[in-house]
């Protein structure tokens, strides 16, 4: 019988035997790796032992720079994956394009005055955040939509959508955002100096599995005093910015 070795459980092993070799090849621990490439110390673990087998390109890409690893061993890194020919280790910073979906198409009946809340709350000041809050099913995102549409005149360009329902770890979340503003940053801190200036709308819809990262919006927020940051959860993020 022949032992087919393509199959993904395969290259999930080769992936994380090459990281550990690369690491070690270093001298790095596990711990010294994580805070170089600034992810956490059980995301470099997690990928080492295979169990996470699909990596956020960001995360690579992190790993990768701080393993100062050459061209070709980035290459066969991302091979490991099944990913040859992938760009996302060299990704170069985009300007930013909207990313937001369409209002729905179907009148949104007896929301009109939580639609003009939500507006008038972000327009109160710069910097702020509002959360929507409620069990899941009660129509957050599309009440979200439909304040970001109405508000979207005075933002013509730069109103963006990220959808974080499948997003657990911080690490995958600032890959979201970053993705939804078409930006390359690594990191929360590059993230806010990208967005540093901008007077943007960020709609970031179900946080509620990665509150963690609260902190972080609260960086993006001082980083940049003209954005607003439109939320939905199922729990309220509890910070400073929420009116």
């Amino acid at each position: 019988m022949v032992n087919d070795s393509s199959g993904p459980a395969q290259k999930a092993i080769s992936f994380a035997a090459l990281l550990r070799d690369f690491r070690e090849a270093r001298s790095l621990t596990q711990q010294e790796l994580a805070t170089a490439a600034k992810v956490s110390v059980d995301a470099v673990s997690a990928l080492e032992r295979g169990r996470r087998t699909r990596p956020q390109p960001h995360t690579v890409r992190a790993l990768a720079t701080a393993l100062q690893l050459r061209d070709a061993d980035r290459m066969a890194l991302l091979s490991a994956l099944g990913r040859v020919g992938d760009v996302a280790l060299d990704m170069p910073s985009r300007k930013l394009t909207p990313r937001t979906p369409s209002p729905p198409s179907v009148e949104v009946v007896g929301r009109d005055d939580e639609v003009a809340e939500i507006a008038a709350a972000l327009g109160t000041a710069p910097g702020r955040l509002v959360t929507l809050t409620g069990p899941g099913g009660v129509g957050k995102t599309t009440v979200a939509l439909v304040a970001a549409d109405a508000m979207a005149a005075g933002r013509p360009d730069a109103v963006y959508f990220a959808d974080l329902t499948d997003v657990t770890e911080s690490d995958d979340a600032l890959a979201t955002v970053a993705h939804a503003v078409a930006c390359a940053a690594d990191t929360w801190t590059g993230l806010a100096e990208h967005l540093a200036g901008m007077s943007a709308l960020l709609v970031l819809d179900n946080l509620e599995r990665v509150t963690a990262c609260g902190p972080h919006l609260t960086e993006l927020l001082t980083a940049s005093s003209d954005t607003v940051i439109l939320a939905t959860s199922r729990v309220p993020l509890r910070l400073r910015q929420e009116p």
